[in-house]
């Protein structure tokens, strides 16, 4: 895990922010059954893809 790859991951669950709205709190239950698809390789998460995402982004050197 490096800071690129958990920017990846925090995006991805920041996306799921749209369901806890409206007075539905986000609890551990809830977030334990949150199923985020990642890029996989051979069934495996691709972290290399992720890093290498990051990276390709317009102002990722500032990070």
């Amino acid at each position: 895990m490096n800071k690129y790859i958990a920017l990846f991951l925090t995006t991805i669950v920041n996306l799921e922010q749209y369901r806890y709205n409206n007075g539905r709190k986000c609890s551990q239950t809830r977030m334990k059954e949150i199923n985020i698809k990642l890029p996989a390789n051979n069934g495996n998460p691709d972290w290399q893809f992720m890093e290498g995402y990051i990276k390709s982004l317009p102002y990722s050197k500032s990070l």
